[in-house]
């Protein structure tokens, strides 16, 4: 089934000049097998997903085991060695921390926090910071509580608006693509932040060389879920026209996504990755990753930004 749409009026810009790139299919989770209609405005460049599931439509594209609600990834897959390793690699990495300690004081909200994944690392590395988080997802939410932080969810206006004013940092992990209204969450976002306050935040870069390569099976098109895909322009006028100073986008050198977009072209009935096998790819890539980072063409962006 195709989902089509009658209307194409761009976002981002308002232009009617749209045209359909492709089709994509949910390939991460393989809930059903709609296809979903993927444009990019002629105008601006930004690339949409139209028309919208609505949000009732959407819930089932996001099932317990999304990844983002868990510690492990769900596109990883874990042997006895795989777990070994890692647990060596976590110990040396709370061994660095050690040595560093930081002694600052902020306030710091993870939009989208997921499983709670991030706040974690954060509260490692700063541990006298005041962390909050906010998920759309119950289930998401109860896991962050469980690590011992602050979670909101529901409605962000109701679960948020007592914190006007309040943050130093706000950080968004890859969750601005999912937003069905971006421009009105960042508006109510910049209001959160104190003056000057920092908006950090990722999300894939369709301008990048694997975007173009891999098309539809590109693993950071992630249909349905993401709605829209940014490029380092349209990101910073998305941010601009909401009252944010963009400081810097840098897109980083990881070459996950390609290696994923890669695993996606096989179509195998077990799309995981063995960890091993993950982590050496990266390490064989990295000079590849570094390259296309250089040229801001990799996969995925770093923004920093100021209210």
């Amino acid at each position: 089934m195709i989902n089509q749409s009658p209307k194409t009026t761009c976002y981002l810009c308002g232009s009617i000049d749209s045209r359909t790139l492709f089709l994509g299919r949910d390939r991460l989770h393989r809930v059903d097998d709609a296809l979903f209609q993927i444009y990019r405005c002629d105008r601006c460049s930004l690339v949409f997903l139209s028309p919208q599931p609505t949000e009732e439509e959407l819930k089932k594209y996001y099932p317990e085991d999304y990844g983002p609600y868990h510690t492990e990834s769900s596109v990883l897959k874990y042997g006895t060695l795989s777990r070994v390793l890692k647990k060596i690699f976590l110990l040396f990495s709370q061994k660095k921390r050690e040595t560093s300690p930081d002694t600052s004081s902020a306030s710091f909200l993870d939009f989208g926090c997921g499983g709670g994944a991030h706040l974690e690392r954060m509260r490692a590395f700063h541990p006298h910071w005041e962390f909050c988080g906010f998920d759309t997802s119950e289930h998401a939410c109860v896991s962050a509580r469980g690590k011992g932080f602050t979670i909101a969810t529901g409605d962000i206006e109701t679960a948020l608006g007592m914190f006007k004013g309040h943050f130093d940092v706000i950080h968004m992990g890859h969750v601005v693509e999912h937003l069905p209204n971006p421009r009105a969450t960042l508006s109510f976002l910049r209001t959160l932040l104190k003056p000057g306050g920092e908006l950090r935040m990722s999300t894939p870069n369709v301008n990048s060389l694997a975007a173009k390569l891999f098309r539809t099976y590109w693993f950071a098109l992630d249909t349905p879920r993401h709605l829209f895909l940014f490029s380092p322009r349209t990101i910073s006028r998305l941010l601009s026209e909401v009252g944010f100073v963009t400081t810097t986008i840098e897109c980083t050198r990881d070459m996950g996504v390609e290696i994923r977009s890669i695993n996606y072209l096989f179509e195998r009935s077990d799309m995981r990755i063995p960890f091993v096998l993950w982590h050496i790819a990266r390490m064989l890539l990295s000079p590849v990753g570094i390259l296309l980072a250089t040229f801001k063409k990799s996969s995925v962006m770093s923004i920093t930004a100021h209210a």
